[in-house]
């Protein structure tokens, strides 16, 4: 459950980027690690903005920005994806960033910046994508007797898009985040015997319910 929690917090932990590097499509190691750095500091102060409103606000726009959306819809997809109609295609994606940043706020997002620490241990180039591996150490809850540090390896996969360093897959301890949600997008599309309108339905009242939650955890929020 702890580790689940917390890969719902560490998914932001790259979206944060104002630098622009060579226009190279391959991440250096160097390039790779002192993204992950800076932008790991960004999270923390962004996580500890006291307004639900605002925090939720300077997330949705570096989600847009720097995480893959396109690329992950795609993916996500599969075989599917081949399956659709353009009018569908367009359908889709367009839910698929609705569903995505309706989703990340059912997590849990307000740590301080005293609660979690973190190192870059290493990046790894391969032909198209760079691996960067970020050990995590939650602080939260030290204080007394049952006080205990828990430590998590969280690996980013990233690739350059557009001459932007950009986020396209997270694993920790070998669970993949895009692999989980082709999963779902399978089974969900499985149960309405492969048909695609039926799937994107599914996945419009699905993500409508999220919003319309969401919604409400914002207004309890600023009403208080």
């Amino acid at each position: 459950m702890r580790v689940k929690f917390f890969l719902r917090l560490i998914i932001f932990s790259l979206l944060f980027s104002g630098v622009a590097w060579a226009t190279t499509k391959q991440i250096s190691k160097i390039e790779a690690e002192a993204w992950a750095n800076d932008k790991g500091l960004v999270l923390l102060e962004t996580l500890s903005e006291p307004s639900l409103e605002i925090k939720y606000e300077k997330i949705d726009t570096l989600v847009k920005n720097y995480v893959d959306l396109d690329y992950l819809a795609k993916f996500v997809m599969g075989k599917h994806w081949r399956e659709m109609s353009e009018a569908q295609k367009v359908e889709y994606v367009a839910l698929f960033k609705r569903y995505s940043l309706a989703l990340y706020k059912t997590f849990p997002l307000s740590f301080s910046k005293n609660e979690v620490t973190f190192s870059v241990t290493k990046a790894q180039v391969e032909k198209t994508y760079t691996n960067v591996y970020v050990n995590v150490e939650l602080l939260r809850g030290l204080t007394g007797n049952s006080a205990q540090k828990q430590n998590f390896l969280v690996e980013f996969r990233l690739h350059r898009k557009d001459n932007k360093i950009m986020i396209v897959d997270l694993k920790v301890a070998e669970t993949s985040f895009i692999l989980a949600y082709r999963s779902r997008f399978a089974e969900m599309i499985a149960r309405n015997d492969g048909d695609i309108a039926w799937f994107l339905e599914d996945l419009s009242d699905m993500t409508k319910s999220i919003e319309i939650t969401n919604e409400k955890t914002l207004n309890e929020n600023v009403a208080q």
